[in-house]
Parts: structure tokens; C-alpha cells; sequence
């Protein structure tokens, strides 16, 4: 016998880079059939269009196993006897349309439901850090007051925005700079280009003393345990894959686990979990041409930093898991 389907109703956008929860909804529960209002799907996932009329009549005729609401889907009353679940859903959702009212964010006020975090942002808690002592070789930088930016994961086409910044940076107060590319093929080509800057420059894996003279000006980093373990040695971090982007998602929970204040630049917005913690504060934005007095007003404010690394830590705890606790209400309901 056929299994029932598992009926996801979603607006198009919400699920454009959901394809990690869409995974795993499918593993859990079998067969599902996302439906958008104008049949866009994801990447792996495949949506039907919803039709214009009789949309009731068109859902009791899936006979699905369940219904799930996603954001602000489209209201359409579920079979009776169907469990319903509303996902993401806003702080003014009615709650006689579900069973089980779900919200990515707590409401400022009273709301209906549980409050389980965002689960298309598919947040896992990162992996611990490794080296510990890194922050060390920095002691020579800290004593004269430098400023350290931390530009992780360049993609390609990044490095040459992060040095311009650095250089406007420098102009107005001496700091230092860290950076690492993402990906292992670019680290020689990237650091053969970095040269050409003709700023004192310490590579990690040849570096020669055990601290970073103060006259050094950026540290290149080539492997991707340093990349994740350098984290906490930064008073700002800017990921890579928001200065230009590739079309990957940017690593915010690192650097936010870390508990470091981070800044994104204008790319990478379309990936979810760079919007939501946008939207939460947890993160400082700013488009290219606000890049560096974005940097700048938070490398020269420590309070206005400690602030922002809070709020991105808050956020992050919030969210991570939050795939694995709508699971559990999904199940529950039936």
C-alpha cells in the first residue's frame, strides 16, 4: 500500500535554500509534497503549484498523513482528522488553523504555541575548537593597542575587497589583519596574490617565533583548523561569502560560538540563516559602500562589540537544534 504523503505548505521563498530541512523531513516521515503558491521549489526538492480554485477540495483529495504550515502559508483548512502543524508560524497566527503552533522567534508580547526556533536554518552546534593557545602569538599586537579583523573563509574574489578595507582601516588607526581562504586550492594562489600588497606578512604554518611581531600587518592562514580555532584571537570577524559570495552559505555559528562579534558584507543574504540573524540583530550588516565605517565604528568601540557578540550568541542558542525539536512535535502530533 502506498504510503501518505506528508503535504508542506510554503511560500516560494521560504523554501528556496531549504533543502537541508526538506531532507530531512523526507527521511523522517516518507513521502512529501511541498506546495508553493507559485510551484517553486529547491535545489533537490521539486514543489507543486498551488491551484487557484478549490483548494480545500484539491487538499482532502491528496489524503495526506499530515499537513505542515510553513511561515505564513497559505491558509487552507486540512482534512478533518488530519494532524496539522503550523512551522515558523508568525506571532498573529490563528491557532485554530493547527494542531501545533511553532515559532522560529518568542514574540514580544503573549503568543500562542511553543517557541522551537527557525528549523530551515538546519543549525547544528559546531564543532569544539581546536588549538587553544593561538591567541598567544598576538601578545605583541595587544600590548600596543593594535586592533585585530579576522576575514574567514574568503571565497573567490574576496580577498581583494578585504585588503581594500584593511587599507582604508589602517588609515585611520593601526591594526592587523587575519585572513584564511575557505578552500584548500586557493591558499598558495591567494597568498602568491597577497604579496603583491607588500604588507609584512606572517604565514601560520611557517611562522618562524612563537608571537606575531608588532610590525607585521596580516597573518595568512592555510589550514582549516587554524581557520576554525583563530576565532576568538579577532575583535571582529567578517565571514567569508558575504563581501562577494559564491553561492554557498556563509559560516556565522562558528565565529558566533566562538563568541565573537561578527559583520557581514551585502552578499549571501538570500541564504537563510544569514537573513534571520540580520533580522535578529545577532549580526552587524552593511552593504559595500558602508563596509568600512561599519568595521571601523565597531573596531573602535569594545562596549558596542561585547553587545553585538551577545546578541549573536543569544541567537545562535536559540536556533541550534531547533531542526531536531520540530521533528519531535511533528511526531507527536501524529
Amino acid at each position: 500500500m502506498e504510503q501518505a504523503p506528508t503535504v508542506l505548505l510554503a511560500p516560494d521563498e521560504a523554501i528556496r535554500h531549504a533543502d537541508a530541512f526538506l531532507d530531512r523531513l523526507e527521511a523522517a516521515f516518507g513521502p512529501l509534497l511541498l506546495t508553493t503558491p507559485g510551484g517553486q521549489g529547491s535545489q533537490r526538492h521539486g514543489a507543486r503549484k498551488l491551484p487557484w480554485l478549490g483548494k480545500r477540495r484539491w487538499l482532502a483529495q491528496l489524503a495526506p498523513a499530515r499537513v505542515l504550515r510553513l511561515g505564513a502559508a497559505p491558509p487552507i483548512p486540512a482534512p478533518e482528522g488530519v494532524p496539522v502543524v503550523w512551522i515558523n508560524a508568525p506571532a498573529d497566527a490563528d491557532p485554530e488553523l493547527a494542531d501545533r503552533l511553532l515559532h522560529a522567534e518568542p514574540a514580544a508580547g503573549p503568543q500562542p504555541g511553543e517557541v522551537t526556533g527557525d528549523p530551515v536554518l538546519a543549525l547544528e552546534a559546531p564543532s569544539p575548537p581546536g588549538e587553544t593557545d593561538l591567541c598567544d602569538r598576538f601578545r605583541e599586537l595587544r600590548e600596543a593597542g593594535r586592533w585585530i579583523c579576522y576575514f574567514a573563509g574568503t571565497v573567490e574574489g574576496e580577498e581583494r575587497r578585504a585588503y581594500a578595507a584593511f587599507f582604508e582601516l589602517l588609515r585611520r588607526r593601526m591594526g592587523f589583519m587575519i585572513l584564511a581562504p575557505r578552500d584548500p586550492e586557493r591558499y598558495e594562489p591567494v597568498y602568491r596574490d597577497a604579496i603583491k600588497y607588500n604588507l609584512p606578512t606572517n604565514r601560520h604554518n611557517r611562522l618562524s617565533t612563537s608571537w606575531v611581531p608588532k610590525k607585521s600587518r596580516v597573518y595568512y592562514v592555510e589550514d582549516p583548523q587554524t581557520l576554525a580555532g583563530i576565532y576568538p584571537c579577532a575583535d571582529l570577524v567578517v565571514p567569508g561569502g558575504t563581501l562577494v559570495g559564491d553561492g554557498r552559505p556563509p559560516d556565522l555559528s562558528t565565529p558566533l560560538d566562538r563568541g565573537c562579534a561578527v559583520a557581514v558584507g551585502p552578499a549571501g543574504r538570500e541564504h537563510p540563516v544569514v537573513a534571520s540573524a540580520i533580522a535578529a540583530g545577532a549580526v552587524a550588516a552593511a552593504g559595500d559602500d558602508e563596509l568600512e565605517e561599519t568595521l571601523a565604528a565597531l573596531l573602535t568601540d569594545p562596549e558596542r562589540r561585547e553587545a553585538l557578540a551577545a546578541a549573536g550568541r543569544a541567537w545562535l542558542n536559540r536556533h541550534t537544534g531547533a531542526l531536531d525539536r520540530v521533528l519531535a512535535v511533528v511526531t507527536e502530533a501524529g
